[in-house]
């Protein structure tokens, strides 16, 4: 319906119900407020007469009886009554008979006998019959209500009675809740009631010498002491001016909002007592901010006061802005020279009666966002993902060094490589300006709680999102599938049962859930003879654990009968690492009754960090013998380590040392000396433990490895392909990555490869991701002219202009040189330098007398000839880039909502591929190297991870945590516990076996899960069949979410299901008896200790 229509079927629908329009002359402004009154929704339509003249005129017709619709027009050039200005005025006339006479001037039309006069008393005659509009009389007005009219009578004894509005809830401000409202049609054809016959009330007016003018003419019936309000309060056009409701008390509400803006002018704060502005919920407004406030509340209080004053009909609301502007001006207010300054900021506040806040953030509900963000939204992910992966030991002056020192040079190469970016663009300036002074702490924090993040109590627990993060869950799948399918049909965790052998296993169980269980999972087939046999995994049941210990000796059971002979079997190792602090002790203290406790060290106390390897056929650490530690050293003798760059680094040599015993358990003290744990020291200790086992048990086993996700297990290669450390364009140095095959199309070449194009790579062809082949060098960057490619071709250096010298810190590159020429840098090595942090050797340069700022004034450009290839040469040699358009490629491309676009980002297609995605980490190449094979464990996993060592740890912990202080002050002390607390001794080869059946049943959990999830039956027969039951299925899902270490959702596991047996647990429960210890014993030692104490 258009707007036209919509005007007609109101004018329609209003004259059709409503007699007192009828048979009488209507000019069209007074038309157009009589539709506003009825019809709130006709306000928000513009040039409402002007659509409403042109189509009544269409719809009328002649003066005779040929006009059906009975609607007649006249015309005549007269002065408005509304306006007081000379135009031409249309009238119009609603018959319900005979035609009227045809008007010969506008006062025929005015004077028509039918007319009902605006007011009597009005100096100002309307021109149309306007329902009559009376004054309201004061809240003292005697009387009984009524119901509601839209005029007010008068009793016998000449009181007014008040029409009192009905109460509805205010849509405009609260600090005016309480006044009383009438509530408005919002939509086409919904009336006013109306009290009957306008002219009637006419008759009552006149009988009873009411005056109703809207000058506010004393009312002579009424007491003297009684408030006569102008009648131009009770009109629509009121209402709207001031942002009231239809039938509000416009005139007490602006008397609420002028005290409103007294509050405000009486203190500096005072606003913040007030609800005046929009979302200010903590009063933060700047200094600014607040003096414009005042100000504005200054003006508009002042307006308020000359309106309720002077405001009638015949006067407008500019007039009485203008006064309020002219009477402030003499005392030093010059916010508003006029008075349509003023009339705006009524425009804006009588929306809500709140002024928007002036914090465009706050105003719009958006949380500010940092400017390097809006201006480069891949500093955000950058930032993001550097704090992920530092997120133990994160800092914020972590973050602040890697912007200076490497996202802020990533920007600079960026902006001043393209040429779309100018010196006088916001790119180019806000780098310039953090290069210049770098972010302050602050800043950087602001950032970081921007990016989402928050500082709170540490805590041991799962990051939630990241263990249900989709990469997460589909590595869970496979590494699962790959663990319980592939590997353990190979390892020795399977027990044979003759049918005689399994009834004799059942008869002495006396739980009937057990058994069946035991007959769901068992795996039937022939034996050697024929026989039948069944097949068992270890974990199913404790008993069988205990046949497979007793058939099999000490690998505690034999591979599976479904194992495909022509590969070996395995072992499976677990590794991970720990820490053990001297002062590390018990979560909770015991107090007495007056509050005392024992005196605890502050510190933590000289820390250890073990590194350990564990599986259920060796147990804890890998066991040698005198013998065997001699043929492996013997063998080792004149070899050197696969990963030299690790052995250089970690012991300045790559010949490999002799063994002093077992790598299976490595103790490093970490410190300032030895420094810290790294990647470079587990392929070390890993290439150890290779050499140890290929002793002890030779070439017939297949040794696996699983190793948690940590970022030095996870360290790419030397010459790894790693799309992340690729920049857009070419690199200031070559890339050090390796050429690839590109093995075929699927996974490798994208939509937009042409073969007939030389520069795109072919199936079966290596690619070069540097620019070093003849074609590379003949070819260069696609984007490039012949002439530009000539030009870029080598490094130049460029002259800075003078406006654009900045003064600045050196870098490490130009200090060492000048501090090996002291002899204190002699002393010390260059090798020794480079290990030195920036900030670090700046001190010793200065402390040296050595210049430590520069102002360049050459800059080098470095050509793309020798140089690593970037994301988008890489791209578009393998078809991913449309070279069209080639400029809409960035290296992370977002949408307006901050959603990544994967077809126009570079990082996201090139990772992407099957080469970059399958890229083993050094670990892992070392490992496969050597014969052997690593698998990276599920990130965010640790109740699956390396055969159950997080349970080891927590065990070993536990106890140490229980012994007194005075066995771990001194440093030897310390070390002499911590051996015992991880020695086999404790940590025996039953304790592995349990602790790696704890950590398999999580995957077999998951892996119901997994398939409960793919099912799409209502009821998945999978979990039915499955020896998990259900519920416990369920209780886990929540308690994995809510748990990292295994000490924490696994420590009455650890401590309440093994059985301990060692004398150094029960020496500890002598000596703390009053210390709730929670360790399980077997009932038969319970037995055998009651008969000694009994004899």
């Amino acid at each position: 319906m258009t707007d036209s229509d919509m005007i007609f079927k109101a004018f329609s629908d209003l004259t059709a119900t409503k007699g007192t329009y009828h048979n009488k002359w209507i000019c069209d402004e007074s038309l157009v407020r009589i539709l506003h009154m009825h019809y709130r929704n006709l306000k928000d339509i513009d040039k409402i007469r002007s659509k409403l003249v042109r189509r009544l005129n269409s719809q009328s017709g002649a003066f005779d009886n040929s006009n059906t619709l009975q609607l007649y027009t006249a015309k005549f050039q007269a002065i408005c009554p509304f306006t007081a200005t000379r135009r031409q005025i249309y009238y119009y006339y609603v018959g319900t008979g005979l035609p009227p006479p045809m008007p010969s001037n506008a006062v025929a039309c005015s004077q028509a006998p039918a007319l009902l006069s605006f007011s009597k008393t009005n100096d100002r005659q309307r021109s149309c019959n306007m329902p009559k509009q009376k004054s309201l009389p004061d809240e003292g007005s005697a009387g009984k209500k009524k119901k509601r009219k839209a005029a007010s009578h008068t009793t016998k004894g000449g009181a007014a009675k008040s029409i009192t509005p009905t109460p509805t809830k205010k849509r405009c401000s609260p600090r005016i809740a309480e006044q009383q409202f009438v509530p408005f049609s919002t939509q086409m054809g919904e009336l006013l009631e109306d009290d009957g016959d306008d002219e009637d009330d006419e008759d009552d007016d006149d009988n009873n010498n009411t005056d109703s003018g809207g000058g506010g003419g004393d009312n002579n019936n009424c007491s003297s002491t009684e408030k006569t309000i102008p009648l131009y309060w009770q009109s629509p056009e009121a209402a709207l001016l001031f942002g009231f409701d239809h039938g509000a008390d416009v005139y007490n509400g602006l008397e609420k909002l002028i005290e409103t803006f007294s509050t405000v002018l009486q203190s500096w704060q005072g606003y913040a007592t007030t609800n005046i502005i929009q979302f200010d919920n903590d009063g933060g407004l700047t200094h600014h901010a607040i003096f414009e406030l005042r100000n504005k509340c200054l003006y508009l209080r002042t307006a308020y006061q000359i309106a309720l004053e002077e405001l009638q009909v015949g006067v407008k609301w500019e007039d009485c802005c203008n006064k309020a502007a002219s009477k402030l001006a003499p005392l030093g207010f010059n916010a508003a020279s006029n008075g349509r300054t003023i009339m705006k900021w009524n425009r804006i506040f009588r929306q809500m009666h709140q002024f928007p806040n002036p914090d465009p953030y706050v105003a719009n509900g958006l949380k500010r966002k940092p400017r390097i963000f809006e201006i480069f939204p891949s500093a955000a992910v950058d930032m993001s993902n550097f704090i992920l992966d530092k997120l133990d030991h994160f800092h914020v002056e972590m973050l602040r060094d890697y912007v200076k020192t490497t996202l802020l040079e990533q920007l600079n190469e960026e902006v001043t490589n393209n040429e779309n970016f100018t010196e006088d663009s916001d790119e180019y300036k806000l780098v310039a300006k953090y290069v210049d002074t770098p972010p302050s702490y602050s800043t950087v924090l602001r950032w970081v709680g921007y990016l989402g993040f928050k500082r709170e109590l540490a805590k041991k627990c799962y990051y939630v999102d990241g263990h249900e993060y989709p990469e997460q869950l589909r590595h869970r799948a496979w590494f699962t599938t790959e663990y319980l399918s592939k590997l353990e049909v190979r390892s020795h965790r399977w027990v044979h049962l003759t049918q005689t052998e399994f009834s004799a296993l059942k008869d002495s169980l006396d739980d009937e859930k057990e058994k069946e269980m035991l007959e769901k999972v068992k795996y039937s087939f022939k034996g050697d003879n024929d026989e039948d046999m069944l097949e068992f995994h270890v974990d199913k049941h404790k008993r069988l654990q205990e046949i497979a210990n007793l058939k099999y000796g000490a690998h505690g059971g034999r591979t599976s009968t479904r194992m495909d002979p022509n590969h070996k079997p395995v072992i499976i190792f677990g590794q991970d690492e720990a820490i053990f602090h001297a002062h590390l002790s018990m979560t909770h203290q015991w107090v007495d009754p007056n509050g005392r406790r024992a005196l605890m060290p502050k510190t933590q106390g000289v820390g250890i960090m073990i590194s350990g390897f564990q599986s259920r056929e060796l147990g804890w650490g890998i066991p040698i013998t005198k013998e065997q530690l001699v043929q492996i050293n013997a063998n080792r003798a004149r070899e050197e380590y696969f990963d030299k760059e690790a052995a250089l680094a970690v012991y300045g040599t790559t010949k490999k040392k002799p063994l002093g015993s077992s790598p299976g358990i490595v103790k490093f003290p970490y410190g300032k000396e030895n420094g810290f744990w790294t990647g470079r020291h587990m392929n070390l200790q890993t290439e150890d433990v290779i050499d140890v086992v290929k002793v002890t048990h030779g070439d017939m086993y297949e040794y696996v490895f699983l190793f948690d996700s940590s970022s030095g297990h996870a360290k790419k290669r030397g010459d790894g392909l790693d799309a992340k450390s690729m920049k857009k364009e070419w690199h200031s140095s070559p890339s050090g990555m390796r050429n690839v095959k590109i093995e075929r199309k699927e996974g490798f070449l994208g939509p937009h490869h042409d073969p007939s194009v030389r520069a795109m790579v072919l199936i079966g062809q290596e690619q070069t991701l540097d620019f070093t082949s003849d074609l590379d060098k003949e070819l260069g960057p696609f984007w490039l002219t012949a002439q530009q490619r000539e030009e870029q071709r080598h490094d130049r250096e460029v002259e800075i202009p003078l406006e654009q010298r900045k003064r600045r810190v050196k870098q490490k590159s130009e200090l060492i040189p000048e501090l090996m020429l002291t002899e204190w840098g002699k002393l010390e090595g260059q090798t020794k330098l480079w290990k030195m942090k920036h900030t670090e050797l700046v001190k010793k340069a200065a402390a040296q007398n050595i210049e430590i700022n520069i102002t360049p004034a050459t800059k080098t450009v470095h050509g793309w000839e020798g140089k690593g290839k970037g994301l988008l040469q890489v791209a578009y040699e393998r078809g991913w880039i449309d070279k069209t358009n080639y400029k809409r490629y960035l290296v992370m491309k977002y949408d307006d909502d901050g959603n990544l676009i994967p077809e126009l980002s570079l990082r996201h297609l090139i990772a992407s591929c099957t080469d970059f995605q399958t890229e083993k980490s050094q670990l892992e190449y070392v490992c496969e190297s050597l014969g052997a094979k690593a698998l990276i464990t599920t990130k965010y996993h640790a109740e699956y991870a390396g055969e159950g060592i997080e349970y080891s740890w927590g065990f070993a912990k536990s106890l140490y945590r229980r012994h007194p202080l005075a066995q771990k002050k001194t440093t030897a002390d310390f070390l002499k516990l911590v051996d015992k607390c991880i020695s086999r001794e404790v940590l025996t080869v039953d304790i592995i076996r349990r602790f790696s059946a704890r950590a398999r049943s999580y995957m077999e959990t998951y892996k119901v899960m997994e398939l409960e999830a793919n099912s799409t039956e209502t009821k998945d027969s999978s979990s039915e069949d499955s020896p998990i039951p259900h519920k416990r299925i369920e209780t886990l899902k929540k308690i994995l979410k809510s748990h990292r270490a295994a000490i924490d959702f696994d420590k009455g596991f650890i401590m309440k299901t093994v059985y301990v047996k060692f004398d150094m647990e029960r020496d500890l429960l002598k000596r703390e008896k009053k210390v709730n210890v929670s360790v399980r014993v077997k009932p038969e030692d319970r037995k055998v200790a009651a008969k000694a104490k009994n004899n």
